[in-house]
């Protein structure tokens, strides 16, 4: 389908004109970020650069995020995303692509870094640290901060938050432990008995009231039960 709707469109190409093609797609071999969507980049999906139209002078791409050449010697791009998508593509130089082409001529391609974008970045500190180090982070990026806990910190949002207010994601890092695989419930056991023994595995500490109040909300709107 994606070669035929190839074929169609490059066939007004002319010898004596600026030929140029844009795809919404990806090819096989493209080097994928962690922010796309995989159900929507499988090599199942992909396409291949022998579809492509060896006469344009320029073929734009697009669905990957990462800035890249397609691999051959077609003029073939992926400009990329303008800014980061999410942590993913921390430390990920964004580009746009300048085209300068003629008719009959190879286009000559100039990669330009977007200015303006704000960066997104890592930050791995004890709350020690960061109580020292927060007025170097807390302007001109967004932050995804790992903190390492020697136990569960249920106030560390808020500790965290208060130094860098930039920081979109807070993470504890808790020493590695062996976590029980089951719970036993009792027959007939309620569904919020349920979420709380998921909610003591997951987390290894029982759900706040607040938590199961709104467990409680959300399974009574979607199975229409009594709260």
């Amino acid at each position: 389908m994606f070669q035929r709707a190839v074929q169609n469109l490059s066939q007004p190409f002319q010898a004596d004109a600026v030929n140029l093609l844009m795809a919404h797609t990806h090819l096989e071999g493209a080097v994928f970020g962690e922010s796309e969507r995989r159900v929507h980049i499988g090599e199942d999906w992909a396409a291949t650069a022998q579809t492509l139209p060896t006469s344009a002078t320029y073929i734009a791409l697009g669905h990957i995020h990462k800035p890249q050449k397609v691999n051959g010697t077609l003029p073939a791009y992926y400009a990329g995303s303008p800014i980061q998508m999410d942590f993913g593509e921390v430390g990920q130089a964004k580009t746009f692509v300048v085209v300068t082409a003629k008719p009959g001529k190879p286009a000559q391609i100039e990669h330009i870094k977007y200015d303006g974008g704000i960066p997104l970045v890592d930050l791995r500190v004890t709350l020690e640290e960061l109580d020292r180090l927060a007025g170097q982070h807390r302007a001109g990026c967004w932050l995804r901060v790992t903190v390492p806990l020697v136990e569960n910190d249920p106030d560390l949002n808020r500790k965290v938050r208060d130094l860098l207010p930039n920081a979109l994601i807070v993470k504890p890092e808790l020493p590695p432990t062996e976590k029980q695989a089951t719970i036993p419930l009792a027959e007939g056991a309620s569904p919020s008995e349920h979420y709380s023994t998921y909610h003591l595995l997951e987390y290894d500490r029982e759900p706040d009231s607040e938590a199961i109040e709104a467990f409680e909300q959300l399974y009574a709107t979607v199975s229409g039960a009594e709260v």
